[in-house]
């Protein structure tokens, strides 16, 4: 009986571990690739672990080799990221703060990331919150580095002058006509309240929406 528990034991040790690893290559970012103690499967980290490079640290869940999932992690010069992953990068809900030399906090990112980088306070990069007598609103996001939006209208498929549009924001931001088609030029990002107002055969149309993320917009508005 002795025996049998002996035996059962030493199985017992082995198998933590092997799933309780402290290994060199269980993990498949290099910047946190020197260390890893934690949970493993198939020789990769899978569960819970810290990682340690030459210089950042992760420590969080894994999912086969890489950070996926709730962890923090550490640069070099103690800036930090508390939050989502999925798949080694920065994706999700999370917090970002960013230290300067002198350990000082320089610059602080609270919201949603995707694909490390940060997309702004929001989950999603814009909002209607109302609107009257509007059929659709398309958002697209040109390419480009301009940080603008531009507004066409269209009735029955047919486009509407610009000239009977009534556009404001939160932020009383510019607005001029380029290539015959209003823009918020220059937009400081996040907008709210952007209001598009006008008037089709004493009808008035009206639509109220928020874009928080940078970029090029073209908001389309059909009735």
């Amino acid at each position: 009986m002795k025996k049998y528990k002996a035996i059962l034991f030493l199985v017992l040790v082995l198998t933590i571990n092997l799933n309780y690893a402290q290994q060199k290559g269980a993990v498949k970012l290099e910047a946190i690739g020197q260390e890893y103690k934690g949970e493993t499967k198939k020789g990769l980290a899978n569960g819970q672990g810290k990682a340690l490079g030459i210089e950042d640290v992760y420590e969080g869940e894994f999912k086969k080799g890489l950070p996926h999932g709730q962890g923090t992690y550490t640069w070099g010069n103690g800036s930090y990221y508390i939050g989502e992953f999925s798949k080694g990068e920065m994706d999700g809900k999370g917090k970002k703060i960013t230290l300067d030399g002198n350990k000082a906090i320089v610059k602080t990112e609270d919201g949603y990331f995707k694909d490390n980088e940060y997309l702004g306070k929001y989950k999603e990069p814009y909002k209607v919150t109302s609107d009257s007598g509007i059929r659709n609103i398309d958002f697209q996001k040109k390419a480009g580095t301009l940080n603008q939006v531009s507004f066409e209208v269209y009735s029955n498929g047919a486009q509407i002058s610009s000239g009977v549009l009534d556009i404001s924001d939160n932020k009383n931001s510019l607005v001029e006509v380029i290539a015959n088609v209003k823009t918020i030029t220059n937009a400081n990002f996040p907008l709210e309240r952007i209001e598009v107002s006008f008037t089709i055969s004493n009808v008035r149309y009206n639509a109220v929406f928020d874009i928080y993320q940078k970029g090029n917009w073209h908001v389309v508005i059909s009735v």
